[in-house]
């Protein structure tokens, strides 16, 4: 897997609190690298690659682990560190790991471009996108609250967020986006057609035409329904 698709995925054996007995550990990290496999092939060949540098070092890092510990549910987390894009992934998250590995690569993707061009995602132009006087929460433990202009409270006309989490901040946004395109397809048939999704996502494909060499790139699946 790791060379297929040019990644390097390091193991750790899991922290045995988390698990019953090593039956159990093999069993989740065998449907992690089940779910990478499953996920990483909706992606152009040679995509994840491009992450290296200019020399070929660094790229990206796929990190199996037990639990994340944090104060809101985190089960995937995107950092930076020297030329590695680090995605960490919990293992337990059987059932939801397709998700959370396309919204995790979203961040990698953006991590990757602002590497490349700063100023790609400009503050003021994605804010243009957003409805008039709307400020992003900035707190992942309120999202919840934040339901307007999401694709169930709103006709298409008025949509501009997958849901509340996309409301904690632009990263957010773009990367849940992300996500439900690549493999929420009932809800990507919906999200399309409201104007300002649509906007925003042709926003994000050019942001990754403008930055990877996407030469031979001819059906790409985030951009398939914006024919």
């Amino acid at each position: 897997l790791a060379e297929r698709f040019g990644l390097r995925i390091p193991y750790t054996a899991l922290n045995r609190n988390q698990f019953l007995d090593m039956v159990e550990e093999l069993a989740a990290v065998n449907t992690a690298l089940d779910a990478l496999s499953r996920t990483l092939s909706l992606y152009p060949d040679g995509f994840t690659a491009q992450f290296r540098n200019g020399v070929g070092e660094g790229g990206l890092r796929i990190l199996l682990v037990s639990a994340i510990t944090s104060d809101y549910g985190v089960v995937g987390v995107t950092y930076e560190s020297a030329d590695w894009q680090n995605i960490a992934l919990d293992v337990r998250m059987a059932d939801g790991l397709d998700t959370i590995i396309c919204h995790e690569l979203w961040h990698a993707t953006e991590n990757h471009i602002l590497s490349r061009d700063y100023s790609a995602f400009s503050p003021d132009a994605w804010a243009a996108l957003n409805p008039e006087g709307f400020a992003y929460c900035e707190d992942p433990t309120q999202s919840d609250s934040m339901l307007e202009w999401t694709l169930y409270s709103s006709s298409p006309d008025n949509v501009y967020f997958v849901d509340g989490y996309s409301c904690v901040n632009e990263r957010e946004d773009r990367a849940r986006i992300m996500e439900y395109f690549m493999v929420h397809e009932d809800e990507a048939g919906l999200l399309i057609e409201s104007p300002a999704i649509r906007q925003k996502l042709q926003f994000m494909c050019d942001a990754v035409r403008n930055n990877f060499d996407t030469t031979g790139w001819s059906a790409v699946r985030w951009e398939s329904l914006l024919r």
